[in-house]
């Protein structure tokens, strides 16, 4: 959309008539708009959207785990473009149980690490492993479990591939 309205040389007199595509276009070049677009507004929610949240979640996690879906990670990217404050809080650490502990509703789902982009991110799948070992050590996890939970989630990658004989059959539809 951006090349076909001429972007970044485009005139505003010359666009579309589309306030979506006018108010796309003020956002990119208007720096009040885009101000206006960074500012934080909190959001009250009531205890009943916030339980009907938990229980769509809940859902979610029962029917991905029902029909064997992983989860892909990119925890670097995650971390960057979530603006998580520490890697500790990664959702892969809860969806997947670190030893010893519960994932939420009881349904704990196969999570896989992956890299994203790594001239992007300037990471690659051994630095993925490495800034989750070291989260899960400075967290308290010994080395063993630590360990153990990467080793999980290793497999659940290998086992989720699309190379595989069973997704192969699957994407030939």
């Amino acid at each position: 959309m951006l090349e076909r309205l001429g972007y970044p040389n485009c005139r505003h007199d010359m666009l579309p008539s589309s306030e979506p595509v006018r108010l796309l276009h003020r956002y990119l070049i208007d720096p009040e708009v885009f101000e206006r677009g960074r500012l934080i507004v909190e959001v009250q929610a009531t205890e009943e959207e916030t339980q009907a949240l938990m229980s769509i979640q809940e859902w979610l996690r029962e029917t991905l785990s029902a029909c064997a879906i992983s989860i892909e990670s990119n925890p670097s990217s995650n971390l960057l473009i979530a603006d998580m404050d520490d890697i500790r809080s990664h959702p892969s650490l809860v969806l997947q149980p670190l030893p010893g502990g519960t994932a939420p509703a009881g349904t704990s789902l196969a999570v896989s690490i992956s890299s994203d982009d790594p001239l992007t991110f300037a990471t690659s799948l051994a630095d993925e492993y490495a800034y989750l070992h070291a989260a899960l050590m400075r967290a308290g996890v010994s080395s063993p479990e630590a360990m153990e939970w990467l080793d999980r989630v290793r497999q659940a990658g290998w086992d989720s591939r699309f190379t595989t004989c069973t997704t192969a059959d699957l994407t030939r539809g």
